[in-house]
């Protein structure tokens, strides 16, 4: 049994690794977008 409890508490934490991942991915992406799009429209300007 704590066998299992110990998988279990592994893979939630190999699953809250991906998530902060993950959302660190879409945080750094969303900045990048941000940042073309002010160049674009401080080049059109």
């Amino acid at each position: 049994m704590s066998t299992s409890v110990e998988g279990a508490r592994q893979l939630e934490c190999e699953l809250h690794t991906y998530e902060v991942k993950f959302v660190d991915a879409l945080v750094a992406r969303t900045r990048q977008a941000e940042r073309i799009l002010a160049e674009r429209a401080a080049s059109n300007a």
